[in-house]
């Protein structure tokens, strides 16, 4: 719902109030209403902002967690056993699924470009992002530390990324003050 919307249900709310002042209800019911529209009104508009933003940037995966590690569109290791360490930050437990892959995860080169996406096995929405933690070595015993594991359907996920970077490469190409 957007400020508007929301102002717009204040307002009636405000009007409900008037009209039930005029009709003779007494101030007390009207103020026991009033209270409770304000204190009813706002956990909507919280749950409603959450579902808006989890529709636009996607949503934590449930617990228990269990998500793929893509490299090129292919499944190499899977992350679980998510531990949140900090407000944004969450450690996994991260494990190739073949012996040969270990190399793969363990490539520090790999994560600072980028290269590997995540997806949910069940509905098959991706991350296309997420920021690692710390310096080199990236994986530590078994376990990653990462943030921004928001996942969308595919489409969605790339049409994010892709305003990400025209929306970075457009701030990077404008000229500062002192140039």
């Amino acid at each position: 719902m957007s400020q508007r919307a929301e102002y717009l249900l204040y307002v009636v709310c405000g009007l409900i109030a008037v009209a039930m002042l005029r009709a003779g209800i007494g101030p007390v019911y009207v103020m026991i209403v009033a209270v409770a529209m304000l204190l009813l009104i706002p956990p909507v508009f919280v749950k409603m902002a959450m579902a808006r933003n989890a529709r636009k940037f996607g949503r934590e995966l449930d617990s228990p967690f269990l998500a793929e590690v893509l490299l090129d569109g292919q499944p190499v290791a899977t992350l679980t056993d998510r531990v949140v360490t900090e407000m944004f930050w969450r450690k996994y437990k991260i494990a190739p699924l073949a012996p040969e892959l270990e190399d793969i995860i363990m490539n520090d080169d790999l994560w600072d470009e980028d290269r590997f996406t995540f997806r949910d096995p069940v509905s098959k929405h991706v991350c296309i992002a997420g920021v690692f933690a710390g310096a080199r070595p990236h994986v530590r015993d078994g376990i990653i530390n990462l943030r921004g594991l928001y996942f969308l359907p595919e489409a969605a996920a790339r049409k994010l990324w892709d305003s990400y970077f025209k929306a970075t490469a457009a701030r990077k190409s404008t000229p500062t003050q002192s140039e």
